[in-house]
């Protein structure tokens, strides 16, 4: 796989790019796997992963996974890069899409630098709303949900200034570093 192969867009979603002010979500590339891989792997503890991911797996997942999705009229998911001043700082988008119960899980990861400035909510919440929009607007969802790990405050912040809404705790969701974590579930609704 190369970067003159991926395709520029989802073949059957082609205006899924769009930018506020310095802020621009656009369809994921090629050329951000090794940044997104770098990512996951310095912030294993806060996500689903159980393993460090080698730069072969990543390829992998891109080449066999995220391509072929491209190319899907109703895929299982959405990713994006997000860009500040047109470098990239982060990604996310919609997995776990149930076109059928109109419904999506919102997922979203950033560069550990851009986490620590003052503008990383600020960022997010740009990015949630254009995701957000594209949910309604292009795929037809109905409402998009999140779980997330009950000690990443800021990340709950972010959703909640964003308009979701708390609805349930779930406990003993995964072991870290020796101790039990609980995750939240949050909700939002698009119509």
């Amino acid at each position: 796989m190369s970067s003159h192969s991926w395709p520029s867009c989802y073949e059957h979603w082609p205006n899924l790019s769009k930018a506020i002010d310095a802020v621009a979500v656009r369809p994921i590339r090629w050329s951000d796997r090794e940044n997104i891989r770098e990512w996951r792997n310095q912030q294993i503890d806060v996500l689903r992963q159980q393993d460090q991911i080698s730069t072969e797996q990543q390829d992998q997942y891109f080449s066999q996974i995220l391509e072929p999705l491209m190319g899907v009229t109703h895929p299982s998911q959405f990713l994006f890069g997000i860009e500040l001043d047109a470098r990239l700082i982060g990604y996310g988008g919609l997995t776990n899409i149930d076109w059928a119960a109109k419904r999506a899980e919102l997922s979203f990861l950033a560069d550990t630098k851009i986490l620590k400035t003052p503008a990383y909510k600020e960022i997010m919440i740009i990015f949630i709303k254009i995701i957000s929009e594209f949910a309604k607007n292009q795929f037809g969802l109905h409402q998009i949900f999140t779980e997330t790990y009950t000690q990443r405050v800021g990340h709950i912040e972010i959703l909640e200034s964003a308009g979701f809404r708390h609805e349930t705790f779930l406990a003993d969701r995964a072991i870290i570093n020796g101790e039990s974590v609980n995750s939240q579930i949050h909700n939002l609704k698009l119509v």
